[in-house]
This record gives C-alpha cells, structure tokens and sequence, in this order.
C-alpha cells in the first residue's frame, strides 16, 4: 500500500539523495560530470 504525505524535515536527506541519483543516471554521457553536480548542488540543496 502506498501512502502519501506532504514531504518533512526528517525526509529531507532521502529526497535529495534520490533526486541527485536520478540526475546522473538520467544525464551521465549527455551532460559532463562537473555539470549535473553543479546543477545537483544548486536544486538538491536542504534550504532548497
């Protein structure tokens, strides 16, 4: 079963991990390396 929440503090970590992931598995050979962590950095961020 599937439950859906609104995203908290404590998710934070998770969220950014596979969020980061899913870009350089997307992105790896499109874009370079420096590019996807640079853009990784800048929307997976904890303020963000």
């Amino acid at each position: 079963m599937v439950k859906i929440k609104s995203a908290e503090r404590e998710h934070i970590e998770g969220i950014s991990t596979v969020c980061c992931e899913g870009c350089r598995d997307t992105y790896k050979g499109i874009r370079s390396d420096v590019n996807i962590e640079r853009n990784n950095q800048l929307f997976y961020n904890y303020t963000r």
